[in-house]
Order: structure tokens, then sequence, then C-alpha cells
């Protein structure tokens, strides 16, 4: 399916410039500077951030997702996931 520019295979309303069934494919690692983290951007991210709490959003069923934390300072991280 073609919609706005995007392509999807297995769904009507792909996200990003490639979504196969779940899976998206996207552009390389994406700078996320914030603790929210929203998948959709891109399933390959990466934070310059040290350890906190971090929301990860968009997140789909059989999909994989890649998120390195860079910071500095040792700390506990704590991640709450979320779908659509």
């Amino acid at each position: 399916m073609f919609s706005g520019g995007n392509v999807g295979i297995g769904t009507t309303t792909p996200r990003t410039a490639l979504e196969v069934s779940g899976v998206i494919a996207s552009k390389p690692a994406v700078l996320n500077g914030t603790t929210t983290v929203d998948f959709s951007a891109g399933n390959i991210q990466y934070t310059n951030s040290s350890c906190t709490g971090f929301q990860l959003n968009n997140m789909k069923d059989g999909a994989s997702y890649t998120f390195a934390i860079k910071g500095i300072a040792v700390g506990n991280c704590t991640f709450t996931a979320y779908s659509d």
C-alpha cells in the first residue's frame, strides 16, 4: 500500500519510508534528545543522555528495536514501553 509517500507491506497506513508488517525500515540511527523515544521516527535510536527513566513509544509486536544510551554518568535506567 502506498500512503503519503510511504510504502507499506501488510499495512494500509505506513508510518515511514518502508514499513513491512510491523517492522519499520527507516533511516540510520536517530539521535533522541529527550526521555521520550518515538520509534515511529526509526527503529534504531540513541541518546547522549545518562541513565534515567525512558518512555519507549510506538513499538509493534514482532518488530526489532535498538536504543543505545551513551551518557557518561553512572545510574539506573528504567524503561516503559507502549505500542501505538
